[in-house]
This record gives C-alpha cells, sequence and structure tokens, in this order.
C-alpha cells in the first residue's frame, strides 16, 4: 500500500493575493490555517483563542478553517463571544489543500496529545507546502525558554 504524499501539488506558485482576493480579504491579512476534523480531538476552538489574543496586537491576522465537523458551531460561537468573526473564514472541505496551504502564513496543529496517534498526514502536507511545524509541547517549551 502506497502511503507516501504527492508532491507534485504542492510545487505550484500560488499567488497568496489571488487566494485572498477570493476571501475578500487584503493583501495585508496574515493567515492562520486549520485543516482537518472539527472535533474535540483536533482542537479548532483553540485556534480561536489564538487568534483573539494575536488580535490584539495586530487587526491583520484571519483564521482560515478547512474541514468541517461537530465542533464548527463552537468555532462560530467562540468567534462571535469574542467579537471576531470577521477575521474567521470556514472554507469546508475542499479540494485544494495544497494552493490554500501555500497561500497562508502560518499552519495550526492544535491537536490534543491524548490519545496518541501517530504522524497526521496533514503535518506531512503542510511541511511539503513549505511550513515550519511545531508540537504544542516543543512551542510551549521555547515560550516557558524565553519567558524567564
Amino acid at each position: 500500500m502506497y502511503y507516501g504524499v504527492d508532491m507534485s501539488p504542492f510545487e505550484m506558485d500560488e499567488s497568496a493575493d489571488s487566494f485572498q482576493d477570493k476571501l475578500s480579504l487584503p493583501a495585508t491579512a496574515k493567515l492562520l490555517l486549520f485543516s482537518g476534523r472539527m472535533n474535540e480531538l483536533k482542537n479548532p476552538v483553540f485556534v480561536v483563542d489564538i487568534l483573539a489574543e494575536l488580535l490584539k496586537t495586530d487587526k491583520d491576522y484571519v483564521s482560515v478553517f478547512v474541514g468541517e465537523g461537530d465542533l464548527l458551531k463552537d468555532v462560530e460561537q467562540q468567534a462571535a463571544h469574542y467579537n471576531i468573526s470577521s477575521h474567521v473564514k470556514l472554507l469546508g472541505w475542499r479540494k485544494d489543500l495544497p494552493a490554500i496551504m501555500k497561500a497562508c502564513d502560518v499552519f495550526v496543529f492544535p491537536r490534543q496529545e491524548e490519545p496518541k496517534e501517530g504522524l497526521g498526514l496533514v503535518v506531512v502536507e503542510a511541511q511539503a507546502a513549505g511550513f515550519q511545524c511545531y508540537y504544542l509541547m516543543v512551542f510551549l517549551k521555547m515560550l516557558l525558554k524565553y519567558q524567564t
């Protein structure tokens, strides 16, 4: 069985400006991408929390969600709670994920630590799109190191 990732879709040079135009966003928008099932395990609501914090210092951030699931309404409600719904774009499932990844600035993979699972395919795709990938515990350790 073949479990690799076809890298050819990630070799295209999709213009970020073109993607932002499709979403009616300014060229200055900084795009955070969540891709996957919107369920408790994948933790998409946390992306809205991250966005709310980022928007306190820079109003150019927008979170792009590719996927659907049980927590779709929770994502919408959390965005409404923070009054940042205009900074959240819910795209549903898409067949052009490589192009979307290439157009975004940051890939967010806030998956819960437990239960353990193997390396998610979306992480491999994110790396193929050129994202630097940091796992939550590594990221938290880096933050704590610089705060002390």
